[in-house]
C-alpha cells in the first residue's frame, strides 16, 4: 500500500457531511484533522482561515 499525509477540513456547520462523520474518517486512516468553527460545508466567509489552515499543514511538511 502507497501512504501518504492526508488532511481533512470540516466546518462545525456543515450540513452536508457532519463533523461527527469526518473524526471518524480521519481517526480511521489517521488522518490529520481541523475543525473551522462556523464554516459550512463550502467554507463561505472562513477563506482565509481555510487557505492558511492548508499552507501551514503543508509548510509543516516540507
Amino acid at each position: 500500500l502507497l501512504s501518504c499525509p492526508l488532511l481533512v477540513v470540516c466546518g462545525t456547520n456543515d450540513e452536508v457531511v457532519e463533523p461527527d462523520d469526518c473524526r471518524r474518517w480521519s481517526a480511521a486512516t489517521g488522518a490529520d484533522y481541523v475543525e473551522i468553527k462556523g464554516a459550512n460545508h463550502f467554507f463561505w466567509a472562513k477563506y482565509e482561515r481555510l487557505g492558511n489552515t492548508l499552507l501551514a499543514w503543508l509548510d509543516d511538511r516540507a
